[in-house]
């Protein structure tokens, strides 16, 4: 399942043989980087153990952050402290204090060190008069070996696909849960059918002052709603095809 994280392998060879401190530290970066976006790239939003364990605020961080990986505009810190906590509630054995209270403060050093040293990310003009340190590079490299490993061993004891496919009762009343902006655009495209349809049965039978008739409906004559349901979906397929 994890076999994909070979990729790095370009990375860890490049951290190894210090062909220069600064292309060491670079490569620390990017590890840490890369495997923080894979993290997030691999939870899904729509799980009901996500909407169980985590507060509005935190989900739509991991939301902008997913999106941010798909423009590649994500800060590196941001990404990691996303990932921190997707790990720490899906696995008890995960140290979250530990990267909060070490490797919050790491990433943000390694973020300062390549901006103010780094030819690698930034260049330089030859001849480049202020050496990075092999030491210093050691040092980085030690602390990402102990973060990535741990970060690592308990992403592969995470089975992300489990609880993914909602039945169709638990799709229809998500869809009159209220939802921001953001976490609408993660919602399933069954989801957004069933609220468009929510929507119209509203607009043509508003009950002011009480529910929505589309929850009345569903509540009261589920075989009704059901019935309506799959006419507008299949009218909707049937414009879709035309």
């Amino acid at each position: 399942m994890y076999s994909n994280f070979s990729d790095y392998q370009i990375l860890i060879d490049c951290i190894e043989s210090k062909v220069t401190a600064d292309n060491s530290i670079e490569a620390c970066k990017a590890l840490i980087e890369g495997i923080s976006k894979t993290i997030i790239d691999r939870v899904d939003l729509r799980c009901r153990f996500i909407l169980r364990e985590l507060d509005n605020n935190q989900i739509d961080n991991i939301s902008n952050a997913k999106s941010q990986i798909k423009n590649n505009t994500i800060k590196f810190v941001f990404a990691f402290k996303q990932a921190s906590l997707i790990l720490s509630i899906y696995h008890h054995s995960f140290g979250k204090s530990f990267f909060d209270a070490v490797g919050n403060p790491f990433c943000n050093m390694i973020g300062e060190i390549r901006n103010w040293k780094g030819d690698v990310s930034h260049g330089r003009v030859a001849p480049k008069m202020e050496k990075t340190s092999l030491e210093l590079a050691s040092l980085v490299e030690s602390l990402t070996d102990t973060i990535t490993f741990h970060m690592l061993e308990v992403f592969s004891l995470i089975d992300f696909s489990a609880g993914l496919v909602p039945d169709r009762s638990t799709i229809i009343s998500e869809s009159f849960v209220d939802k921001t902006e953001t976490q609408l655009t993660d919602i399933p495209d069954e989801e957004r059918d069933i609220r468009d349809f929510n929507d119209v049965l509203d607009e043509l039978y508003p009950l002011p002052g009480k529910p929505r008739y589309s929850r009345a409906l569903y509540e009261q004559y589920f075989e009704d709603y059901e019935i309506q349901l799959k006419e507008f979906l299949d009218n909707k397929e049937l414009e879709l095809s035309e």
